[in-house]
């Protein structure tokens, strides 16, 4: 598979699995479904992936879906994740995984904002998705592998190394710490078929793709050394050259 193929795979099931892991609106769901088909029937590569048993039950999942499907995706949705939810809701953020250890909500989502900004985004605070709901850190990851591509249309060997190092940071930091556990409570509540194949798909898929941005990391990393010690060895020699010939043609007595 082609490194331009793989990122682009990788932004879409990113920003699908974001997605659907919204509260599920028919609007939304038509057009992911139209998306699923599109790559059940074009995408034949993503066999090749380690996460494809679970994203091929995903896709299977999603392109299924019709308008008559909202209502009990609505229903699954809020007896899973609403404050309402029996026993208790499973909480579809990071802050609801926390520990007396870590950050405090406030100071996570400010770090979460901080690295949204940086990267290039804008940071709205309006509606019930918070900066670390798993839509919008899912959908941050889809959107630093947009990046990525278009760096690698442009050959832009820096810029792809900055945002594969910077899709690491943050799979390591933010979803792998607490998508799997989240993936773990949708199943073990039972009800929701499609949720806990889509959190299990989101564990998948964050679980593998960072080791994979990490040696893909390194190996930009070592590129981009060699190149610049190329250039420094080319730059050394041009001076060197520069330097002997002006002593050449230079007539006047050290």
């Amino acid at each position: 598979m082609e490194v331009n193929e793989l990122v682009q795979l990788r932004r879409l099931a990113y920003g699908m699995l974001g997605a659907m892991l919204l509260y599920p609106e028919e609007s939304t769901l038509a057009e992911i479904a139209d998306v699923a088909r599109h790559v059940r029937h074009d995408l034949a590569w993503d066999s090749e992936l380690a996460f494809s048993v679970p994203w091929d039950d995903f896709v299977g999942a999603v392109e299924i879906l019709t308008p008559a499907s909202v209502p009990m995706l609505q229903a699954e949705y809020s007896g899973l994740f609403d404050a309402g939810a029996f026993p208790k809701p499973v909480p579809i953020m990071e802050s609801g995984y926390l520990d007396s250890t870590s950050l405090t909500s406030g100071q996570l989502l400010a770090d979460l904002e901080s690295e949204y900004i940086d990267a290039g985004l804008a940071v709205v605070t309006e509606g019930a998705q918070t900066a670390d709901h798993a839509a919008v850190e899912l959908e941050f990851v889809s959107f630093l592998c947009e990046l990525e591509a278009d760096a690698l249309e442009s050959g832009d060997m820096p810029a792809i190394l900055e945002s594969t190092l910077r899709q690491w940071r943050f799979l390591q930091q933010h979803p792998c710490e607490w998508i799997p556990n989240c993936a773990r409570a949708v199943e073990s509540r039972g009800g929701s078929e499609f949720y806990t194949v889509t959190t299990r798909t989101a564990h998948a898929l964050t679980s593998h793709d960072v080791d994979f941005v990490e040696m893909w990391s390194q190996h930009l990393a070592d590129h981009v050394d060699g190149e610049d010690a190329e250039a420094g060895d080319g730059l050394a020699c041009r001076k060197t050259n520069q330097h002997n010939q002006t002593r050449k043609i230079d007539p006047t007595p050290a």
